[in-house]
């Protein structure tokens, strides 16, 4: 778990860490970046799930779709969720397939 290593995109360089876990599922055919209080958590390929280490307490949770066309504009999902420590939250993507130009 944590972020993924070797990004330089931590402040002071220290990645996201706790005593919760967040894990995002990706059962769609967009790969989707997590964005955890505004810092950077990893990326999640097309139909599959990553979990991270996460602090408790009331945070936001940011996903983005990426497009490989990078004409397009990415679609974000964000939201406020409560981690309580020792326990899991998941987080579904789930996207439109309406891609505009």
């Amino acid at each position: 778990m944590g972020c993924d290593e070797n990004d330089d995109r931590y402040p002071n360089g220290k990645p996201i860490s706790g005593d919760s876990t967040l894990i995002v599922d990706n059962p769609t055919k967009y790969q989707t970046t997590a964005h955890f209080d505004d810092l950077y958590l990893g990326t999640v390929d097309t139909n599959s799930q990553r979990s991270w280490s996460v602090p408790s307490g009331s945070h936001v949770v940011e996903l983005t779709r990426h497009i490989s066309n990078s004409e397009h504009n990415p679609e974000t999902s964000s939201g406020s969720h409560d981690f309580a420590a020792g326990h899991t939250t998941t987080l579904t993507a789930s996207w439109s397939d309406n891609v505009t130009h």
